[in-house]
């Protein structure tokens, strides 16, 4: 995963779920238990996430999903399937179809 899912995790968190700092922590306490890897961006990467953006019309955090599971040759699963899902260059799957 990029390591922007860690800022989009905490802002959903806090703004989109509305839970108090108590609350997230332990949201956040069992997500860093999640044996997951991040990748740091790069020029390459970023630069191939702003052509990913401008192409598909959506956010570069958007893209940066989209970029890296591009890179890494991967299958990109989210719960963003209307900007997300837009791509054509990798396999894309809602996370609720995910087995």
């Amino acid at each position: 995963m990029p390591e922007l899912v860690k800022y989009e995790l905490g802002d959903v968190l806090i703004c989109g779920k509305n839970l108090n700092s108590k609350q997230a922590e332990v949201v956040l306490s069992q997500f860093y238990k999640i044996p997951l890897s991040f990748i740091e961006d790069s020029r390459p990467l970023a630069i191939k996430t702003a052509d990913i953006a401008q192409d598909l019309n959506i956010t570069y955090y958007d893209a940066a999903f989209i970029a890296l599971a591009e890179q890494l040759k991967a299958t990109l699963v989210t719960e963003n399937m209307k900007h997300q899902g837009k791509t054509k260059d990798i396999r894309v799957i809602a996370i609720k179809d995910y087995t």
